[in-house]
């Protein structure tokens, strides 16, 4: 099976994970609207789901949050 292409805005957030090395939803969605993309909380939540089926991220659970990191380079 061919690897996922990630999508323009998927490559932001993959930018921020790579950068920080994992990253919550808060640090990345922070990140992306510093960059000057106003994005709201829940399209970054559901932007990382989406990642996250496609192979391209993975999360771990640290207390209530989930930290988010790379499964690409």
């Amino acid at each position: 099976m061919p690897a996922a292409v990630p999508t323009e805005r998927e490559l932001q957030a993959l930018k921020v994970i790579w950068q920080l090395g994992q990253a919550t939803v808060r640090e990345i969605c922070d990140a992306i609207n510093q960059r000057g993309t106003e994005l709201a909380y829940t399209t970054v939540l559901s932007l990382l789901q989406v990642m996250e089926q496609k192979g391209l991220i993975g999360h771990r659970a640290q207390g209530k949050v989930y930290s988010y990191f790379a499964k690409v380079e």
